[in-house]
């Protein structure tokens, strides 16, 4: 299986301290190969740059198409979800 990241989306926030917090948001593309069949499936993940530290927060396979997986993201990017905070946003995404 190989994995790709495409970007998709730039935002940032502001943590409690006052600093920025840089934040990027991406498709995660999954390209797998079954008995000569290939196929993708669509992720999504965060990654947050405090210039100090990095923090990133993949989830796999949320979407089988990437007209879907793109919509989420751009909520995600919208919402200013944060590598915390995606796993619980993910699970709302797709109990509705």
């Amino acid at each position: 299986m190989m994995e790709e990241l495409a970007v998709r989306r730039r935002g940032s926030i502001t943590d409690e301290r006052g600093k920025e917090i840089k934040l990027i948001y991406c498709l995660a593309i999954s390209r797998i190969k079954l008995e000569g069949l290939a196929a993708e499936t669509y992720g999504v993940s965060v990654i947050a740059d405090g210039g100090d530290m990095i923090e990133s927060k993949t989830v796999h396979d949320v979407a089988g198409n990437i007209t879907e997986a793109e919509k989420l993201v751009d909520l995600l990017w919208e919402g200013g979800a944060t590598p915390v905070t995606l796993a619980d946003i993910v699970d709302d995404y797709i109990e509705n």
